[in-house]
């Protein structure tokens, strides 16, 4: 995103996140060592008109917030033919920057994507942002607007809403919401003068932005009650959909409308044994009814959302990685629906479920598992399901269904960080019926943690060429399984011996186990044997003590006789 030639090293004090350090001129940089290196300013490289440079990012700790500055780059952009991106995220912009910005943002034919404005962009303390966006939703050419942590409002952000109900923002096909947590349903400001009872994002979903223009919106950080949901939903039905990329990270999907109950306590002290005895019996049946209430209310919920994504035309790719309150019972209602809704069929690629607590407790049965061996999923290529501590039995569950026959659509799974210790599933999942090309087992300590368990993989194998025993895997991840050297070296050993039943294999990664950081002149020479037999394997590292790692890469490689390792 940056230009080239600017600076040749910048040092920036302070925090780097958000908070802005001490401005630096836009014509001259500092190398830190007392040094002043004159480039020329981003406005000379606007200027320039190249061809070949289509994006513009003005970095925090550039001077970039006054009339002057922003003028001159606006003048700038106006005569400029190519640049497609500008973004100059963290500088705080005002009402009169916001003008002259909107007003230069219009007059360019190649603009695209923009990101600018600090976290207090969308304050609700000045006008700034509706100004800002009187002129961006007149941009016909804009396909790509972030909002990334702009501190947007109800009130602010429905600006935006009310543009999109008018019809504006036509070509507008990504918009990032991430880290607005004020958008979520459940938030009120004191400063909110909105009228509507509705929440942000319910008015959002009911503008219309994701019929024929939005395919890509991002949230992540946020939170999405009933109301939202259900505006959600009714959009996803709707034939005109056009979201192709529903991403909600870190966020929670859950029932708003039980804050309104109420917990009485259990009484005053002076009150008798009896007394807080009935009060403590009260109390119990209260939580025991707000449960049920909660159950049914999240059900609800979930089936009404879940009949969205059912009847929807339009969506590829749904991530919910880091959503840990709501992922799971979306999971169910998506099924439920499924089963009442049965010709209905998904275009469903790609569904990542990392770190979502997937794990239930339950010993013999998962939704998840149910979930992606059902119809819904059958049209899915890529599945994540890391870092969810689901186990062995729920894992073999889809692991069999999967050698059997079922999802033969799939190509990459990863289960990582699943607490996984039967060797079986990885043998499922690299041989049968599977159409798996990426693998990943990382971070399941157990998973090869001996010998034994090494052969267990490769046993009924031979020498045999059969389609039962041939695998389609090309990227294979077995790192932090547990190996120590020994099993490291039997592990290289086993797959040059079966090398015809590996013949799709290019990658392999072993880092990361424990035998990873004390490698020893057997394994050196196995690895060397393998990169000879198989001469398109690359094997990759994933250690965590990377920076030894690459010390010892780079004295072994000093050595042309020493097998040269990729360092990822």
């Amino acid at each position: 995103l940056s230009w080239k030639n600017i600076r040749k090293k910048e040092r920036v004090e302070g925090k780097m996140a958000w908070g802005k350090p001490s401005p630096v001129g836009m014509g001259v940089s500092s190398s830190g060592n007392g040094n002043e290196e004159t480039s020329s300013s981003v406005v000379s490289l606007i200027e320039k008109n190249d061809p070949n440079v289509h994006s513009i990012t003005v970095f925090r700790g550039r001077h970039f917030n006054g009339a002057k500055e922003i003028t001159a780059v606006g003048n700038a952009l106006e005569k400029n033919a190519f640049i497609k991106e500008f973004y100059s995220s963290g500088h705080e912009v005002d009402e009169e920057s916001a003008k002259i910005l909107g007003k230069s943002f219009l007059k360019m034919k190649s603009l695209e994507s923009i990101c600018v404005g600090d976290e207090r962009f969308g304050d609700e303390s000045d006008d700034a942002f509706a100004v800002f966006v009187s002129y961006a939703k007149e941009l016909d050419g804009l396909r790509r607007w972030d909002l990334e942590n702009k501190g947007l409002t109800k009130r602010s952000f429905g600006k935006v809403s009310d543009a999109f109900e008018s019809g504006k923002f036509k070509r507008l096909e990504e918009l990032i919401l991430n880290r607005n947590g004020s958008l979520s349903d459940g938030i009120s400001s004191k400063n909110d003068t909105t009228t509507t009872t509705l929440t942000a994002m319910e008015m959002f979903f009911r503008s219309g932005a994701i019929r024929n223009r939005v395919k890509t919106l991002e949230m992540s950080e946020m939170s999405l009650g009933e109301a939202s949901a259900s505006a959600l939903a009714e959009e996803l039905k709707d034939e005109k959909c056009s979201l192709e990329v529903f991403t909600f990270t870190n966020g929670r999907l859950e029932c708003y409308s039980l804050e309104e109950w109420d917990d009485d306590g259990v009484g005053e002290k002076n009150e008798s044994n009896a007394d807080n005895a009935d009060n403590e019996s009260g109390k119990k049946e209260k939580d025991k009814k707000r449960e049920e209430e909660k159950v049914k209310k999240t059900t609800a919920m979930m089936n009404a959302l879940g009949q969205g994504f059912v009847k929807n035309k339009s969506l590829k790719r749904m991530i919910l990685d880091g959503t840990k309150v709501g992922a799971y019972e979306l999971l169910k209602g998506i099924s439920r629906a499924k089963r009442t809704n049965k010709n209905e069929e998904s275009g469903i690629v790609e569904i990542s479920l990392a770190n979502c607590a997937l794990n239930d407790n339950n010993s013999k049965t998962n939704a998840v598992v149910g979930f992606l061996l059902s119809d819904f999923a059958e049209s899915v290529e890529i599945v994540n399901l890391s870092g969810n501590a689901l186990g062995d039995w729920k894992v073999a569950q889809l692991a069999g269904a999967i050698q059997g026959g079922f999802c033969q659509n799939m190509l990459e799974i990863d289960v990582s960080g699943n607490n996984l210790s039967d060797v079986t599933i990885l043998k499922r999942l690299l041989f049968g019926k599977t159409k798996i090309k990426r693998l990943s087992c990382f971070e399941n300590v157990n998973l090869l943690k001996s010998k034994e368990k090494i052969s267990k993989l490769f046993e009924d194998i031979g020498a045999a060429e059969t389609t039962s025993f041939s695998s389609l895997c090309e990227y294979l991840d077995v790192g932090a399984c547990g190996m120590e050297l020994e099993e490291l070296t039997f592990f290289a050993e086993s797959i040059r011996k079966h090398k015809s039943i590996f013949a799709n294999l290019k990658t392999l990664v072993l880092g990361g186990n424990p035998g990873a950081s004390a490698l020893g002149d057997t394994f050196e020479n196995e690895l060397k044997l393998l990169r000879e037999s198989m001469t398109s394997l690359d094997i990759a590292w994933k250690a965590n003590d990377s920076g030894d790692m690459e010390k010892f890469i780079n004295e072994k490689n000093k050595n042309n006789d020493k097998v040269p390792l990729a360092s990822k």
